[in-house]
């Protein structure tokens, strides 16, 4: 039988056994196979099982539409993501690009958003250094294209008989395809006491800016922001446009969609709605010893996760599940102006696990299914079954009796309950015989509910030297420390500062899982007798890392340095910015 006479549903089979270059050398060896490999249903389907259902990015899809999109677009699609893929895992990955800018050189005008009298005198001088960059944050959506970096400025911005710390805080424009990064929005303040963005890109309000008032040094009060995005490609750098004010708490935990959660003094985290101001929701932390005036450092809240109706509560040395029915159908109020405050409906924990030592730092992430997925399901004409809830990817660095924290970070994963139903709604009062995570009560057999640990990595830290984490939502953890060396195992250096990354996979609970993790561990046999990653797992032939344990990637070193501050992540897009206590944020590209 001729090639060109085969049923296409043959190759369609094959191609379910090769990789993406195998497709690519199969179709240079006659026309035939030329055609039958530039053939939509081709692409099609490598797009949907060799890249989507195994977690890979897809850069420069933000904007996909997969029914309409050509066989040469497919192809585009899945030949970036191989190619990203393969360098990103690489021991040492290579960048395509690199850019930089510098936030305070490139500010032509500062400007104040801040409603409050005693800020109109404040003017920031164009000559100031600046001494840290405290924060930098990816606005998830929008083509992964801006990038929010918060500064901190030296006393000798404020002009004036006080001079307390000043702070900037800018939005810039990353997109390759404009040249060098470019401010399109910008403003400055003072007394700032946190900041978060927000994780949902469909709501107005992209960023929360929390600051104590002049005049009530007690009170804190919160601005949520957003950006004229239609007017980002005009050279004029605008102002943050006011979405809302409203009286808040000192500490922004979480921003997603209309609801802000923030704690205060005594750990309990306040949920608002920043369309209405209201408080909604106040979810209590337990009574230490049934001592209502002590508030142990315990229980600080650190970060925090929404799962359906349900919010996981990661303190400094507990995990608290608390039930909101009816949570994520809050509405969402068409007027900002705010309506004040109504009683807020107080929660407790309905399930906890605590950590057997203090956490220093901690990053979660839910594995849900990649960003074109739903695409896939749109298409398919069998319904989905219902899904247990997604698995919790948590990356913590333990605290020690020093100054500084371990050198080890450990990933726990926390596992779903699979006899939950997502879909079943439960009332204010109905007590439910499953939850989503952590075991009901002591007596409970649930071990295979608690976090287990998946995987120790060395990363070494040094007083005084800036250390930081941040995690992707493909697996991809980041970790900026005090080692540059790659043959030292978990000792800092005297000087200098390594990024490096780790591809973590969702393992299953080991045997030995219910083994506390040692602070100070040898862990040169572990890196050395690790298998490399499956084709399941990197979507390509192979490469130096593993699921479990393994060396990862050192993306950069710099060895007689230590003025690295903060660092950010795209995985979708790969890329890594690097904010310095110098004037400069790097931006590497690999691809």
């Amino acid at each position: 039988m001729a090639l060109d006479a085969t049923p296409l549903e043959i190759f369609l089979h094959i191609i379910e056994y090769i990789e993406v270059e195998d497709v690519i050398s199969l179709r240079k060896t006659c026309k035939a196979l030329q055609g039958i490999t530039s053939h939509r249903s081709v692409w099609f389907d490598i797009l949907h099982y060799k890249i989507i259902r195994r977690g890979i990015p897809t850069p420069g899809t933000t904007h996909l539409d997969i029914s309409s999109a050509s066989a040469r677009e497919l192809e585009e699609v899945c030949i970036r993501a191989v190619k990203l893929r393969r360098n990103w895992v690489l021991p040492r990955p290579q960048y395509a690009s690199q850019t930089s800018f510098f936030p305070r050189r490139k500010s032509p005008n500062i400007t104040e958003p801040f409603p409050t009298p005693p800020l109109s005198e404040t003017v920031i001088s164009p000559d100031i250094k600046v001494t840290r960059c405290l924060a930098l944050y990816f606005l998830p959506g929008r083509s992964n294209r801006y990038l929010v970096v918060i500064l901190r400025i030296d006393s000798g911005a404020f002009r004036g008989p006080q001079s307390p710390p000043a702070f900037e805080i800018q939005c810039w424009d990353i997109a390759e395809q404009i040249g060098d990064p470019r401010p399109i929005a910008q403003c400055s303040c003072s007394s700032l006491l946190s900041a978060c963005v927000n994780v949902d890109p469909k709501h107005p309000a992209c960023l929360i800016i929390t600051r104590r008032e002049h005049r009530q040094e007690q009170e804190a009060v919160s601005f949520a922001f957003r950006i004229d995005f239609d007017s980002a490609d005009q050279p004029k750098v605008h102002s943050f446009q006011q979405h809302s004010v409203f009286p808040s708490y000192k500490n922004a935990v979480r921003l997603e969609g209309s609801l802000f959660f923030a704690s205060d003094e005594t750990h309990c985290v306040h949920i608002i709605n920043i369309d209405t101001g209201n408080v909604l929701y106040r979810l209590n932390a337990p009574l230490f010893q049934f001592d209502a005036t002590v508030f142990p450092e315990e229980y600080k809240c650190l970060n925090s996760l929404i799962v359906g109706d349900f919010v996981l509560m990661f303190r400094q040395q507990w995990i608290h599940l608390y039930e909101i029915p009816g949570l994520t159908a809050t509405p969402v109020a068409t007027s900002t102006e705010p309506t004040g405050n109504t009683e807020p409906v107080v929660l407790r924990h309905v399930a906890e696990y605590k950590w057997p030592w203090r956490i220093d730092t901690v990053d979660v992430m839910a594995k849900h299914p990649h960003a074109l997925r739903d695409q896939f399901n749109q298409l398919d004409t069998i319904p989905s079954r219902t899904q247990p809830p997604p698995p919790v990817h948590i990356l913590v660095r333990f605290a020690s009796i020093f100054p500084w924290p371990v050198n080890i970070l450990h990933s726990y994963i926390l596992p779903s309950n699979t006899e939950f139903d997502m879909t079943a709604s439960a009332g204010q009062n109905t007590i439910r015989d499953h939850l989503p995570y952590l075991p009901t009560n002591a007596s409970e057999a649930s071990e295979e509910l608690k976090p287990y640990i998946a995987a120790s990595i060395n990363s070494p830290v040094r007083i005084f030297t800036p250390s930081d984490t941040a995690m992707g939502g493909y697996g991809t953890i980041l970790y900026m420390d005090a080692q540059n060396d790659a043959s030292a195992v978990a000792q800092a250096s005297d000087r200098g500062q390594r990024i490096a990354g780790k591809l973590l996979d969702f393992v299953s609970r080991p045997k030995n899982a219910g083994v506390l993790p040692r602070h100070a561990v040898d862990l040169v046999a572990n890196e050395d007798t690790n298998a490399a990653l499956t084709n399941e797992q990197l979507g390509t032939n192979g490469g130096d890392n593993s699921g479990r344990g393994g060396r990862g990637m050192v993306f950069h070193i710099q060895e007689d340095k230590d003025d690295w501050a903060r660092i950010a992540m795209c995985e979708e897009e790969g890329i890594i910015v690097v904010g310095s206590i110098r004037d400069e944020v790097l931006v590497y590209r690999y691809i």
